[in-house]
Formats: structure tokens, sequence, C-alpha cells
């Protein structure tokens, strides 16, 4: 865990902020946050407007994490011709 943890200290990774359920996996009696989204500067920077779910558990004893780009831009489309 050590090296995992100098790994994303090295790397500049942090936790995107979330809403939804706080602990990620549960084998029904233990429940912990162990499952997580991550993002570097580099994302910060472009990707802003990311919004991240925690789901409540399913079929599966891990939660689903779900990234969504609500307010994503899209370039405009220009309409272009040539009058020959």
């Amino acid at each position: 865990m050590r090296d995992f943890s100098e790994c994303i200290t090295q790397c500049g990774l942090q936790e995107f902020n979330y809403v939804g359920a706080y602990y990620t996996w549960t084998n029904k009696t233990v429940w912990s946050k162990i499952d997580r989204a991550l993002h570097n500067r580099l994302w910060s920077d472009m990707f802003d407007f990311t919004h991240v779910v925690y789901q409540a558990n399913g079929l599966s004893d891990h939660t689903p994490i779900v990234l969504t780009f609500p307010a994503c831009p899209r370039p405009k489309k220009t309409f272009m011709f040539c009058d020959m």
C-alpha cells in the first residue's frame, strides 16, 4: 500500500469530488471504500466539468462509478461552400 500511495502522490493524482454512496465495496458484513475515481491536473484543466456518481450496489460487490460530462462544450459546426 505504501508503494501505491507514493505512486499516486508522484503522479499528482487526486480523487474526484463525487456524489452518492460513500462505501464502494461490501461482502455483506464489511463495508469499505476501496474503489475510487482519480484524476490529474491535466484532466482537471481540460475537463473541469466532470461529475462523478458512486451508484448504489447492484449485482456486484463493488459500487459502479459513473463519470458524466453534463456541460461538455461542443464545437460549433460551420457551413462552408464553394460558389463556382
